[in-house]
């Protein structure tokens, strides 16, 4: 478990709980995680383009990210430390969408989008999460996989080479 350092705050509990082994639905981690990310409670009230998210919203799309990953997490264990901050990039990879979200004119057709939502999302996240207390590592690689988490798909669909995988491994563990 975690120690509090330098006057710094424990983290919610159920993060532990999460480290431990814990597989909490979307809705008692946003009950528990949202008095200090309150954006998180706009997720249910942001639409997502029904082409790529044919679920809804986010909130929705986020509880089935979550469940995935629980699947995923049975079939392959990692450590505590990179659990939580699997199920925590999972949950926080679109907090930003209820910034960003608006309707835009994509090849000729009204589309719903989240433009910059991931960059967005890390600068949101940066100062809530300092205040939890988390080990500088987790912070870091959290971050990574909410500021970063359409890049790799981006890597493939444009078919890039080797120096831009460089450029994302030297922000993100690609492991996760």
């Amino acid at each position: 478990p975690w120690v509090a350092q330098n006057n710094m705050p424990s983290p919610p509990p159920i993060l532990e709980q999460v480290r431990l082994g814990s597989c909490p639905d979307i809705d008692a981690l946003v009950a528990a995680l949202s008095p200090g990310l309150p954006m998180l409670l706009r997720l249910r009230e942001t639409p997502q383009d029904p082409h790529w998210h044919a679920e809804g919203d986010v909130h929705l799309h986020t509880g089935m990210v979550l469940e995935s990953l629980y699947q995923d997490l049975k079939e392959r264990p990692v450590s505590p430390d990179q659990r939580l901050e699997l199920v925590l990039g999972a949950l926080l990879h679109d907090i930003a969408k209820p910034f960003t979200t608006r309707p835009m004119e994509i090849q000729e057709k009204i589309r719903i989008a989240a433009l910059g939502h991931e960059a967005k999302g890390r600068s949101y996240l940066v100062p809530r999460m300092l205040s939890w207390g988390l080990p500088y590592s987790s912070l870091q690689s959290i971050l990574g996989l909410v500021g970063d988490h359409l890049y790799p798909k981006q890597l493939v669909k444009k078919n890039k080479g080797p120096e831009e995988w460089y450029k994302i491994a030297r922000r993100v563990d690609l492991e996760l």
